[in-house]
């Protein structure tokens, strides 16, 4: 769903109204997280990145309904939050912490194991 909506054929845009997204967000998950009967429902409960895609897709299904409802044309800043989840990033971040420390050591490696094999591949030519 677009943050700003214009409209064919005339100069008009939209903004998307961020707090009744938000509000319309939390509703979702609250009736996914209530329901004791679908699949679906089961599979977001356990599966955090499902709970996000349903609630999305939902949400999205409710803005594109309802364009009035959740678009204005007058100015206000709207926040976009990240996809990826903080705990993949606090991971890749240690990750990179790990091969930033570790590659000294690696290339340090290098010149030893170049000179073995130059010593190696001269004695197999004699």
């Amino acid at each position: 769903m677009p943050t700003v909506l214009e409209t064919k054929g005339v100069k008009l845009f939209k903004l998307l109204i961020r707090d009744k997204v938000t509000e319309l967000e939390k509703s979702e998950e609250k009736r996914i997280l209530e329901d004791k009967v679908s699949f679906d429902a089961a599979m977001a409960q356990l599966n955090p990145d499902e709970m996000h895609r349903q609630v999305t897709a939902a949400v999205k299904m409710r803005v594109v309904a309802n364009n009035d409802e959740y678009y204005t044309n007058r100015a206000e800043p709207y926040f976009l939050w990240p996809l990826e989840s903080p705990p993949f990033s606090e991971r890749l971040d240690k990750l990179v912490t790990q091969v930033e420390r570790a590659l000294p050591d690696i290339l340090s490696l290098t010149n030893p194991i170049a000179a073995t094999l130059s010593t190696r591949s001269r004695s197999l030519q004699t």
